[in-house]
């Protein structure tokens, strides 16, 4: 089953009503995840990491990029019983295309899911854009950044210990490799001492 082709201006120049009644879903799948639109919240960062980058949806589909992080934002708002005016919710949505275009769809789900568990402390009174943009980063800053260092600790030690079996390897295939030499010489040695003394 082959992904559906997304075409940039699809939805370019369609009114704030026409978008709303858009079922984004199925572009969504073509472009690998439907988070937004399923509910499905990966549960752990290594989860987060396989969706779609937001660059890369804004590539294919500028507005459905806005689309996607305004379902995601409009589930949280709810969740904190939040009053969000349609141009704070722009302005949110502006800030995380622009600021984390290198998260994935699924990460910015995962950090509100996280939000709304309390996982980046309690939210008293309203959500304000900087609350928003300080999980963000303390998601990107701590939590990605401490599972892409575990990541690559793990890869490494098992590259280094690979290395270092290697290099061991080596050391006594070239050990036994000058051993070999060394008897060979020797003998060769030997004979001719043998010949030379006959003589």
């Amino acid at each position: 089953m082959g992904k559906e082709i997304i075409k940039k201006d699809q939805y370019q120049g369609l009114t704030k009503n026409q978008l709303a009644e858009i079922d984004g879903s199925h572009l969504l799948k073509a472009l690998g995840t439907n988070t937004a639109y399923n509910k499905h919240v990966p549960s752990t960062i290594k989860d987060a990491q396989e969706g779609v980058s937001l660059s890369v949806i804004r590539k294919h589909n500028p507005v459905l990029l806005d689309l996607s992080i305004g379902v995601l934002l409009e589930d949280l708002a709810r969740s904190f019983n939040a009053q969000w005016s349609e141009r704070m919710m722009l302005s949110i949505v502006d800030r995380i295309t622009n600021k984390y275009w290198y998260l994935k769809i699924d990460e910015i789900a995962f950090v509100f899911s996280n939000a709304i568990d309390g996982i980046y402390g309690k939210v008293y009174g309203q959500i304000q854009i900087s609350t928003v943009m300080e999980w963000l980063h303390e998601y990107d800053v701590n939590d990605r950044l401490s599972y892409h260092e575990s990541r690559n600790a793990i890869h490494k030690e098992s590259s280094g210990r690979y290395f270092e079996e290697k290099e061991h390897k080596d050391y006594i295939d070239i050990r036994n490799q000058t051993k070999e030499m060394e008897k060979k010489y020797i003998a060769s040695r030997d004979a001719k001492m043998k010949v030379f003394k006959d003589n």
